[in-house]
C-alpha cells in the first residue's frame, strides 16, 4: 500500500465583513497588520514546501500563500524560521483589497497574482508544466495547496500526487527530466478547483492545458552510478490515469537523450507518493522500463 504524505496547516483567523471571522492583527512600524498563524504539528501530514528525511513537513522563511477574505486575492508572507512547522504569516502588499464579499475562506499555496475566485466561488490556479529539481522532493512552488473553510483555521490539502523516478548511469549528468502520457492525457495548466463537502480538493483543466510535465535542473545533477546509489527526481502530477502508460525523456547535458516507457495502465491519486524502480540511464539508447516495474505498493 502506498505511503501517504498528509498535509495539515491551520491558520487563525481571517476576515471578512458581516461574518464572525476574524482575523489576528499586529502593530507595525507601518502601522496595524493582519495576521494568520500556521501549525504543521496536526495529523494530515503532507508537504509544504520541502520533505526532510523523516518525510516531515516545514515552512521556509518568505514562504508566500493567498488568502481569500473576499474575491480579493491577499498575498501573506511566512515570518518563521526555516524549517519551522509553526509559525506566523503576515500580510505582505501594501493594503488587503477590497473585493466582492464570499460565503467561505479560501487560500493557496503557492502565491500567484493570477490565482483567483470567480463566479460561484470556484478557485482558479495554474497546475506548473514546469517544476524544479530538489533533491529528494519536490521543487519550490511545483506542489499546489488549497484550502476552503468556514473557521478560523485553514487546513492545506494537496491537489496532486507524486511520481517519483529513481534513476542511474555511468557518469550521467542530467540537465531535464520530462513525463508525458501516451495517450495524451492532460497534467498541467490553468485548472478549476472544486471542493468535496469534506473539503477535498479535485481539479478540472480549462482554458490553456498542457501534456508535460519538466523538472528542469539548473544545475546539471550527477546521477548515482547504481541500482542501490541512484537519484530521485520528485513529479508532482494531477490526479490522472495514463491509459497507456507514459513516457520518460532525460536530456543530458550535451543535448544527448534518452527515453523511458512504461505501457499498461497507471494512476496517479492525489495525496499518494508512488515510486518506481531504479533504473539505468543511458543517453545513446532508448530501454523500455517493463509493463508494471513501479515498486511494490510503491512504499518507501
Amino acid at each position: 500500500m502506498n505511503i501517504r504524505l498528509f498535509i495539515i496547516a491551520g491558520m487563525a483567523a481571517l476576515v471578512a465583513s458581516a461574518c464572525t471571522k476574524e482575523a489576528g492583527v499586529i502593530q507595525t512600524a507601518e502601522g496595524p497588520k493582519t495576521v494568520f498563524y500556521a501549525d504543521l504539528g496536526e495529523a494530515e501530514t503532507q508537504t509544504r514546501t520541502y520533505i526532510d528525511e523523516n518525510l516531515k513537513i516545514h515552512w521556509n522563511r518568505g514562504d508566500l500563500v493567498s488568502i481569500f477574505q473576499t474575491t480579493s486575492n491577499d498575498r501573506f508572507r511566512f515570518k518563521g524560521d526555516d524549517g519551522a512547522r509553526s509559525g506566523e504569516f503576515e500580510e505582505n502588499c501594501d493594503a488587503v483589497a477590497s473585493g466582492d464579499e464570499i460565503g467561505s475562506i479560501y487560500a493557496v499555496y503557492p502565491y500567484s497574482e493570477e490565482t483567483s475566485l470567480g463566479e460561484g466561488e470556484i478557485l482558479s490556479v495554474n497546475l506548473p508544466g514546469a517544476q524544479a529539481y530538489a533533491e529528494k522532493s519536490f521543487g519550490p512552488g511545483a506542489n499546489t495547496m488549497v484550502c476552503k473553510t468556514d473557521s478560523d483555521k485553514l487546513l492545506f490539502k494537496n491537489v496532486g500526487g507524486y511520481l517519483v523516478i529513481k534513476m542511474y548511469g555511468d557518469a550521467v549528468d542530467v540537465k531535464s527530466v520530462s513525463l508525458s502520457g501516451n495517450n495524451g492525457e492532460i497534467v498541467a495548466g490553468q485548472a478549476s478547483i472544486n471542493f468535496s463537502e469534506d473539503g477535498i480538493p479535485s481539479a478540472q483543466f480549462n482554458g490553456e492545458s498542457g501534456t508535460t510535465i519538466g523538472i528542469n535542473c539548473e544545475t546539471a545533477v550527477s546521477l548515482g552510478t547504481s541500482a542501490t546509489d541512484y537519484t530521485e527526481f520528485w513529479f508532482v502530477v494531477p490526479p490522472v490515469t495514463f491509459s497507456t502508460g507514459f513516457t520518460l525523456k532525460v536530456t543530458g547535458v550535451n543535448g544527448a537523450t534518452c527515453e523511458k516507457s512504461t505501457s499498461k495502465p497507471f494512476t496517479i491519486t492525489r495525496n499518494e507518493i508512488t515510486s518506481m524502480k531504479p533504473f539505468k540511464v543511458e543517453l545513446s539508447g532508448g530501454n523500455q522500463i517493463g509493463p508494471g516495474e513501479e515498486e511494490d505498493g510503491g512504499d518507501y
